[in-house]
């Protein structure tokens, strides 16, 4: 069956980041789903702490794409969607994480609205000298594949 939503996520050096990008896409239990991640050649130990990660999601479609080397994050993206099969992409970074509920509402806005992309606002979160500070940003998310 055809997913949905294919989410590409590109990843360079991400490490812990990256696993809890891929563990809060796949615990939003969307269930027409596929999810691929673009290693863009890290040499740390992204994919081993990403395989890790997935084998506690073995009923779900997840791919690890690895380029042999660095190519850049726009190259990353372009062989991610190139590889998805998903109606709708979502483009995720490899430093980020999602709410519950992002894919089952955006999908569902796209689709009521016959819409050929939905966005929403997010939240840039970086701390400095232990104090957290949260930015909200408007962006463009998600982009109808036709």
């Amino acid at each position: 069956m055809t997913p949905k939503i294919s989410t590409v996520i590109p990843t360079f050096n991400r490490g812990e980041m990256v696993v809890k990008c891929v563990q809060s896409v796949l615990d939003t239990g969307y269930p027409s789903l596929e999810v691929i991640v673009v290693d863009d050649c890290s040499p740390d130990d992204s994919r081993a702490k990403l395989e890790k990660v997935l084998a506690k999601y073995p009923e779900r479609n997840v791919r690890i794409l690895t380029h042999e080397r660095n190519c850049g994050l726009p190259s990353a993206r372009k062989t991610g969607f190139e590889a998805s099969s998903g109606r709708y992409i979502y483009h995720c970074d490899g430093d980020d994480w999602v709410e519950k509920d992002i894919l089952e509402k955006m999908y569902r806005a796209a689709v009521e609205n016959e819409a050929d992309y939905v966005y929403c606002d997010f939240y840039l979160t970086f701390s400095v000298f232990n104090n957290s500070t949260a930015v909200n940003i408007t962006t463009l998310r998600f982009a109808d594949r036709n």
